[in-house]
């Protein structure tokens, strides 16, 4: 079994158990703040457009910068781990520390957006690629219906375990994605090493000769890992 396929199925479900609780309880996080109904769903109009900004922007630089997504993943969570601490240890009387603090934990859907595609761009083969999508999917949903659980209404309105999971599950998307892109890396590096020994080395390999083959990323030593970047 390729250990991709573990690793995208955590990341599946470390990277969404923060978007199961503020998906469902982000509304409330705000009225906790102290602001009125009214007031709690205008604030919510801001913190979408930051995330579509952040959408964006990621597809941008995706774009722009190639074999980068491990990296940019990483980026992008660094203002959801930093907003995460921030709603946990901003006094609950500072509403618009805590707002903003709120705000900086959009960027993770960025971030998923590239999981998407590092995934995407590292499993090869038709039947290889439907079932990473589909393991990458049940972590997904497993963590759309876990992160819920951890709001418990005890704990209004600071919700300390709930943003204690968001703070843990963002700490472990870094490790499993610093993981990968070793992993990946390594893997490349190999792969360069065994075409190198063949006649017209490096330089005499056809990249395009089996793009069709339906050949999976293990059994097609041609097959470049998206994370490692070559000069």
């Amino acid at each position: 079994m390729d250990y991709k396929l573990y690793l995208f199925f955590i990341l599946g479900v470390v990277g969404n158990v923060p978007n199961g609780g503020i998906s469902n309880f982000g509304t409330i996080i705000i009225k906790g703040f102290g602001f009125s109904t009214l007031v709690t769903t205008l604030m919510q109009v801001p913190y979408g457009i930051f995330i579509s900004i952040c959408i964006l922007v990621c597809v941008f630089l995706n774009d722009r910068f190639k074999n980068r997504r491990c990296l940019f993943i990483i980026i992008f969570l660094i203002p959801n781990i930093c907003g995460a601490f921030s709603l946990r240890f901003t006094p609950v009387d500072q509403r618009v520390g805590r707002l903003i603090s709120y705000y900086l934990t959009g960027p993770y859907n960025a971030a998923f957006v590239l999981i998407l595609s590092l995934q995407t761009a590292n499993a090869a083969g038709h039947t290889k690629k439907v079932v990473t999508n589909a393991v990458l999917f049940l972590g997904y949903c497993t963590g759309n219906i876990v992160g819920p659980f951890f709001y418990k209404t005890s704990q209004q309105p600071s919700y300390s375990l709930g943003i204690w999971s968001m703070i843990v599950s963002h700490l472990m998307e870094v490790v499993v994605i610093l993981t990968l892109w070793v992993l990946l890396a390594r893997e490349n590096k190999r792969r360069d090493r065994v075409q190198g020994e063949k006649d017209g080395g490096l330089e005499g390999r056809d990249l395009d000769a089996t793009a069709f083959s339906d050949m999976t990323d293990r059994e097609n030593l041609k097959y470049v890992r998206s994370p490692y970047h070559r000069d």
